[in-house]
């Protein structure tokens, strides 16, 4: 259950854990979004149509994907199973593959809160982390409904532009190389955003765009 998760991630690894409505499992940088599935789940054919579904989502908006492959609980008194490569797991893997997806394997529910907490802290020391203060104003968190509707942006990206920039004109008016480095996206995604603020809205008239 994804409360024990949290529960460990608070207590055992000393994670400042924020709760907000996203189709998103775990966010744990402005770039790279988390899933989180069962084991079986990951090998069944049944399941693969879902995980590409979820997968194109986050691909689109973030940076970085990552799946964490979760065994299933051993009941008292059996024994850990064995998987073989089947053709459906080896095609997933190589559709995942080609998506840039990192896919890592955890025994438990512990073992996935030390995983999220390792990529946390990962993606902090290249300065990709988070804003330490998730607690938004009110003049923020109608900043982020409106950034968060944006063509590729998550919400992981979309909370770190709402605490560099003090507004929405400021956002529209960057250049660049400005949402390169103070909204710590890629060039291109970026440069994406420019065209799409140039030609969809009217940067001087930033003030009123309806939030």
């Amino acid at each position: 259950k994804v409360p024990d998760i949290i529960s460990s991630l608070k207590h055992n690894h000393n994670m400042n854990v924020v709760i907000r409505q996203s189709e998103i499992p775990f966010i744990t940088s402005q770039r790279m979004a988390v899933l989180r599935i069962a084991e079986n789940d990951f090998y069944s054919g049944n399941s693969r149509k879902k995980l590409e579904e979820r997968l194109k989502g986050i691909c689109a908006d973030y940076e970085k994907s990552v799946i964490i492959v979760e065994a299933e609980k051993l009941k008292v008194g059996e024994k850990l199973k064995v998987r073989h490569r089947t053709k459906v797991s080896d095609l997933t893997l190589v559709q995942l593959a080609a998506t840039k997806t990192t896919v890592l394997y955890s025994e438990n529910k512990e073992c996935t809160a030390m995983i999220l907490a390792d990529l946390t802290r990962r993606e902090a020391s290249k300065e990709m982390g988070l804003p330490r203060g998730l607690k938004l104003t009110v003049v923020q968190e109608e900043m982020l409904k409106w950034v968060v509707s944006l063509p590729s942006i998550g919400l992981g990206c979309a909370l770190h532009l709402v605490h560099a920039f003090p507004s929405l004109r400021n956002i529209l008016l960057s250049t660049s190389k400005v949402l390169r480095e103070r909204g710590g996206m890629s060039q291109a995604r970026a440069d994406m955003l420019v065209k799409i603020f140039v030609n969809k809205y009217d940067v001087q008239a930033a003030d009123f765009i309806p939030l």
